[in-house]
């Protein structure tokens, strides 16, 4: 079997002969976003690997976490910021925080902006 579609205002003709399945996805992924400025003192431990923890309400421990700093637009500022960022190394959520893990504790305040993706569980 085949059908007619219009692709860029020509017809084209394509087999439909083959058998597909559809899955219906009832909702999409829900996400959220937030930012937070680390201090140098909320990093903990005498030895790596040292943690700092993020707290809210809304993470849950199977969310997906994307994190990054949060930069100036001053090309020297960014670059000392970034490489300090670059210590942590980790991002772990459970119910209701994220646990940040840096093999050396950063030496600035890091202004950090997450992004929480809640997957959806496809059946």
């Amino acid at each position: 079997m085949s059908m007619m579609v219009n692709v860029e205002n020509q017809t084209v003709q394509i087999d439909v002969s083959s058998t597909y399945t559809v899955v219906s996805i009832p909702s999409a992924p829900t996400f959220f976003y937030f930012t937070r400025t680390i201090t140098i003192d909320e990093w903990q431990g005498s030895t790596p690997p040292y943690t700092a923890v993020v707290t809210n309400a809304q993470i849950k421990k199977d969310d997906f976490v994307l994190v990054d700093v949060i930069t100036t637009g001053d090309y020297s500022t960014d670059y000392y910021i970034l490489e300090e960022f670059e210590k942590v190394y980790y991002a772990s959520p459970d119910n209701g925080s994220i646990t940040l893990f840096a093999y050396q504790k950063p030496s600035t305040d890091l202004s950090i902006q997450f992004l929480v993706v809640r997957p959806i569980a496809i059946e």
